[in-house]
């Protein structure tokens, strides 16, 4: 879902020089047909980094080679985290990772938080930031999701005009949001929804920097 020309955007992600990339679905369109395009991509961003972590997109879910992508995906070594949590060192901290599913319930939110160790910083990734707002416990330290595109269609001073599962003007549709002691953050990708147009949107990757409580 992407037009962007693959190697000029591997060589932005390969300057950031990231402790790990994050995938918070919708990489491949429900229709998209020709998946190795995107596959080609993910490869290259392994040999940036081999700590790739994705969550389903409803995309993947409807695409009808879905499970044949999501099967190459973990064959390339991506960890696909489907409501279910997993704890690594990543610049001498460990932090806790955990994936919600697209259509997740509170069992299933409890499920993917299950044996999270609190004291450690827990990132949760959602394809659609509603799932999470639904569920919100407070342990998540910080939230990256998608879905919205930021609305794809921005006015000025206004912002997105529509989100899915959000309607007309979205309050959650790009950028950071405080909620209580967490922080949301939704980024606007690379691609369109329906239509392939943006207005005052432009593509995005972005490149976040964790550091701990009084660090600079």
């Amino acid at each position: 879902m992407y037009s962007i020309n693959k190697d000029k955007l591997l060589k932005e992600i390969k300057k950031f020089n990231p402790h790990i990339i994050v995938l918070t679905g919708d990489i491949i369109d429900h229709k998209t047909e020709d998946i190795d395009k995107t596959l080609n991509l993910v490869e290259g961003l392994y040999e940036i980094n081999n700590n790739i972590f994705f969550v389903i997109g409803n995309h993947e879910l409807r695409n009808k080679k879905g499970h044949e992508f999501i099967s190459a995906l973990e064959k390339i070594g991506v960890t696909v985290l489907d409501n279910e949590n997993i704890s690594l060192v990543a610049n001498e901290d460990r932090i806790n990772i955990v994936g919600l599913s697209f259509f997740a319930s509170m069992e299933d939110y409890k499920l993917a938080l299950e044996g999270v160790k609190e004291d450690n910083f827990t990132l949760l990734l959602s394809h659609s930031p509603n799932r999470p707002l639904d569920y919100i416990s407070g342990v998540e330290d910080l939230i990256l999701a998608g879905h919205t595109h930021g609305g794809q269609v921005r006015l000025p001073l206004i912002g997105a005009i529509v989100a899915p599962g959000q309607g007309l003007f979205p309050k959650y549709d790009k950028g950071t949001f405080e909620i209580g002691t967490t922080i949301l953050y939704i980024d606007s990708g690379l691609g369109n929804s329906l239509y392939p147009i943006r207005l005052f949107n432009r593509v995005q990757i972005s490149n976040i920097t964790i550091r701990p409580i009084g660090e600079k």
